[in-house]
């Protein structure tokens, strides 16, 4: 299924890809050169997604539950925001091999910006991320994060209502 944001979904796939290196399903290299790649704003290499199939495979399952033909900004919010940390909880129980609660979809809310770092209040405490994905961003501004890196400004409706889901415990892993 033809992803039509694919910028969006790279922002959100490429952070937990340290995992697809360690596995040996990528290299650093490949890894780094997509990465600049989004980081200057243009597209991944046609075919790239094709190494994010967990994703892919939920992404497709829910356009198509909502008679979508495309993968949209909304199909990866519905699979992201609220699905992703089942997906993760299940997979580390698989996999053991990548830390799940970075892996989970944070929320936070910009205290300052230094460079390439911001600094947030989220639901991980304060912490510090890369900026290098999102593009510039100011003090206020709410945002979704995962494994260290800002995927995308949020609405503070969406960072109110996507914090009390992230201030819960992993859901454990089904059998």
């Amino acid at each position: 299924m033809r992803i039509v944001e694919r910028g969006l979904f790279f922002r959100y796939a490429l952070p937990c890809a340290g995992t697809l290196v360690r596995r040996g399903n990528i290299s650093g290299e490949e890894l780094d050169e997509v990465v600049a790649l989004v980081a200057a704003g243009k597209d991944a290499p046609n075919g790239w997604e094709k190494h994010f199939k967990v994703a892919l495979t939920w992404l497709t399952f829910i356009a198509e539950n909502n008679g979508k033909n495309v993968i949209d900004a909304d199909v990866m919010h519905r699979y992201y925001w609220f699905m992703h940390d089942r997906v993760i909880a299940d997979r580390y129980a698989l996999m053991g091999d990548f830390d799940p609660q970075s892996c989970r979809i944070h929320v936070g809310k910009v205290m300052n910006v230094r460079g390439k770092k911001a600094i947030l209040y989220s639901t991980k405490g304060k912490v510090a991320v890369s900026t290098l994905l999102s593009g510039p961003l100011k003090e206020g501004d709410y945002v979704a994060f995962h494994y260290g890196y800002v995927v995308e400004k949020i609405s503070e409706d969406e960072y109110l209502a996507l914090k009390t889901l992230r201030e819960k415990p992993l859901p454990k892993p089904r059998n």
